[in-house]
């Protein structure tokens, strides 16, 4: 499957992400990473020598430096070299600024800290080869600022514009009370944490690539949860291995401009959208999004899992209610084996070409429970395809003019179970296709209880919804 392998590929490379660069050359599946996008090499190193750090004791308006390469002058702390840096204490009205030289590695290690800027982001790193954030073992930091910068470029309370690691098994709670909780301009990478976001705007943003190896996340946010957003081809994918996720937010949940992909970890999404026009999905993708495991409850008042492109769901457990669809892809969308629970939905589920390898579904929806589209309102065959290889399939429909299964080209039930419940007033069809219907021996299907006959539906072909 052309998809996974892709999803392999890229898994690999940014699970060994380091700050420097690498070309992908002959693999073309790779092509999804640009050329100029940035990987580490080796696993995340969180350790850290007690006895070389800087020293920086945070003491309400004062800072106590002991070691090279930081000074406090003007309300900031300034880190100019390579090194480890230690923090601890309290500092109001302040900023951390990381200004080292582009070939240098900065570490700073959070234990224990409460950092308020009034004006500006309160860590800004402007300039290093790659910036690494350690919260310590055990420690409970805390980081806050006002609703207006005077800054301009500054948008988060955490701002990098080279790439940021953030690690450790510590505790981080953002107030970002101007825009964005943490944002790269580059590369983004969180290894581990506990994180209590709480943004104006965006919760966590990666504008090149974003990774999220594991960590627990609480992100309540009024523009979109976590994000990539770098248009450029190659850029703006998102890959999510594990983790724990729980997101109010009022635009999209979890959104990558270009490729989503979600190994594993559980998701608990609610998103509202804030205005007509506002999107609020709770995942989404204008690329590929790749699913292989994982948890998901998902409330969205836009589509539930949306992408542009290609989908892809290899198990996982999903729990969804939309106000739109529950699941869409504009192409090709690939099931196996998922356990799917739709409890409100327009469209259940619904791609151009959809094909079902295995699982239990159970769908409620009021205009198509499964569509095949590709997008057009046509009385003749334009190609979709919906596929039933196996499967235990159940939808509930509700409403007029309504279809269980529905394609503006054939449908073709190889195997499986389906169990078609159609209203018993109105136009409504168990199985409705512009093409040919084609159900193999091996599948049984039934609607409203009775084994289905093609005469057995009330109403005729009529265009699929899109």
């Amino acid at each position: 499957m052309k998809t996974k392998n892709s999803v392999l590929i890229l898994l690999s490379l940014l699970l060994v992400f380091a700050c420097e660069r690498d070309i992908a050359e002959s693999n073309e599946e790779a092509e999804v990473i640009d050329e100029n996008s940035e990987y580490v090499e080796s696993e995340i190193d969180e350790s850290w020598d007690s006895l070389g750090v800087t020293s920086l004791v945070l003491s309400g308006s004062d800072v106590s430096i002991t070691g090279s390469g930081a000074l406090f002058e003007s309300q900031q702390i300034v880190i100019s070299e390579a090194g480890e840096y230690y923090l601890t204490g309290s500092l109001d009205a302040a900023q951390l600024v990381v200004s080292a030289g582009d070939d240098d590695t900065v570490k700073l290690i959070l234990d224990n800290v409460t950092l308020h800027s009034n004006d500006n982001a309160c860590i800004y790193a402007e300039t290093a080869e790659c910036v690494y954030i350690v919260l310590n073992d055990g420690s409970v930091n805390t980081l806050s600022d006002n609703s207006s910068y005077s800054s301009e470029e500054q948008n988060a309370l955490i701002f990098s514009k080279t790439d940021l690691v953030i690690s450790g098994e510590g505790q981080l709670t953002v107030q970002a009370n101007y825009k964005d909780g943490i944002a790269s301009k580059d590369g983004l990478v969180i290894a581990s944490g506990v994180f209590d976001i709480d943004a104006a705007d965006d919760g966590i943003r990666g504008k090149d690539y974003l990774v999220i190896k594991d960590g627990t996340f609480s992100i309540n946010s009024g523009g979109d949860a976590i994000k990539s957003d770098n248009e450029e081809e190659g850029y703006g994918n998102i890959s999510i291995l594990k983790g724990s996720y729980s997101i109010v937010s009022d635009a999209d949940g979890i959104a990558a401009q270009s490729d989503l992909y979600i190994t594993d970890g559980t998701f608990d999404i609610t998103t509202t959208a804030s205005a007509y026009d506002v999107s609020a999905k709770a995942l989404k993708a204008e690329g590929l999004l790749y699913i292989e495991s994982g948890t998901f409850i998902l409330d969205s008042d836009d589509d539930a899992i949306h992408s542009n492109n290609d989908m892809t769901i290899v198990g996982g457990d999903f729990t969804i209610s939309t106000a739109d669809d529950a699941i869409h892809a504009d192409n090709e969308l690939e099931m196996e084996n998922p356990t799917i629970s739709i409890s409100s939905s327009i469209e259940g589920i619904e791609a151009g070409y959809i094909t079902v390898d295995g699982g239990s579904y159970v769908v409620y929806a009021t205009d198509d429970g499964f569509n095949a589209t590709q997008g057009s309102e046509v009385m003749s065959n334009d190609g979709s395809q919906l596929i039933v290889n196996d499967g235990t399939i159940t939808v509930n429909m509700s409403g007029n003019d309504v279809d269980a299964m529905d394609s503006n080209g054939n449908i073709t039930i190889n195997g499986g179970t389906l169990n078609l419940n159609l209203p018993t007033e109105g136009v409504a069809e168990a199985l409705d296709a512009n093409g040919t219907i084609t159900i193999a021996s091996d599948a049984t299907v039934y609607e409203n209880g009775e084994v289905y006959t093609a005469s057995s539906s009330s109403g005729g072909n009529r265009p699929g919804g899109h």
